[in-house]
């Protein structure tokens, strides 16, 4: 396979999150480990097949892929007008697959409805919360497309929950996940 850039040089990431003060900015950056920075898809192949799998990891830890320049958290200027899709799953309800497509998705083939600019993976004790950090809060019409993109794009069924949030209500209330808005695909 020839070495051929990616559309962006990405930066994978990992927090382990010991509960700590909501809302310390400062106390959260210093926490982020930068692991690897991938340019090209040789580079990205090689990382996916050496993740570590999501069961393996500790609970209360974060994986991001983000473009380089970007941090992973709120405050980062290229987050402040965006927001997040988020994908909450119970524990062994196919989260691998999941989050492998969504590297995959990141790395090698953009999304067509919304400009992303990196993905979280976040392993708790009996869930794993993924998330899609978008540049710009879609509005209503909008999140109805990109909620369908995601759906079909990693095969997601009905009952799984998709909702989206806005990084400046997450800044409001130091929360990533509470008041989401939520939005149901109508069946066709």
């Amino acid at each position: 396979m020839a070495n051929q850039k990616l559309a962006s040089t990405l930066i994978l990431s990992s927090v382990f999150r010991c509960l700590t003060i909501k809302g310390d900015t400062e106390d959260f950056k210093s926490k982020i480990k930068q692991e690897a920075t991938v340019e090209t898809q040789e580079e990205f192949l090689y990382l996916i097949r050496r993740l570590q799998k999501l069961q393996d990891i500790k609970p209360i830890t974060d994986l991001s892929l983000f473009k380089k320049g970007i941090e992973p958290m709120w405050e980062d200027p290229s987050n402040l007008n965006g927001g997040k899709w988020i994908i909450k799953i119970k524990k062994n309800t196919a989260e691998q697959r999941l989050f492998e497509s969504l590297f995959i998705w990141m790395a090698l083939v953009p999304f067509s409805t919304m400009d992303v600019n990196g993905i979280v993976v976040s392993v708790r004790g009996h869930h794993t919360i993924l998330s899609l950090w978008t540049k710009s809060c879609p509005s209503e019409e909008e999140r109805h497309i990109q909620e369908k993109e995601i759906r079909d794009t990693l095969e997601l069924k009905q009952i799984i929950p998709v909702s989206f949030k806005g990084n400046d209500e997450s800044l409001k209330d130091k929360s990533s996940f509470r008041h989401t808005v939520k939005d149901k695909i109508p069946k066709q």
